[in-house]
């Protein structure tokens, strides 16, 4: 169940542009015929305004239109993500969602097997007006 993305795939799914069916998150419906509870791991280094409530926001935002979904945040200052995102990440057990950067870090984070890209923005799944440019 437990998927990692890149920041890209967390502003889909954070924005609500995901469409519902790109989440890292098993989704499979239950006997009872409701959607399986899945609790989604975060981690952002926005630890400043105007960012730091925005995400938080958005975050609120996606779990009252997913009420299975829970999102844990985990909001940690530059040079202290850094280290835990390394160490956690050589441990191969990476949140679901995660900033990262881009270049040698990123690839070597895709080549350990520790994140796929998100998958295309269909027409149907976002708004043209919110589609990334």
């Amino acid at each position: 169940m437990k998927r990692s993305l890149v920041l890209i795939a967390t502003a889909v799914l954070i924005t609500g542009c995901g469409g519902g069916g790109g989440g890292g998150g098993s989704t499979a419906p239950q006997q009872s015929g409701s959607a399986a509870k899945v609790t989604l791991e975060w981690w952002h280094l926005s630890t400043t305004e105007p960012l730091k409530s925005l995400w938080a926001q958005r975050a609120k935002d996606f779990e009252a239109k997913h009420p299975n979904v829970t999102i844990k945040a985990t909001v940690l200052e530059n040079d202290a993500y850094k280290a835990k995102l390394t160490t956690i990440t050589q441990s191969g057990k990476a949140p679901d969602l995660f900033a990262t950067w881009g270049g040698g870090v990123l690839k070597q984070q895709i080549d350990a097997g520790l994140g796929r890209t998100s998958p295309p923005t269909s027409p149907t799944s976002c708004p043209a007006s919110r589609r990334p440019r």
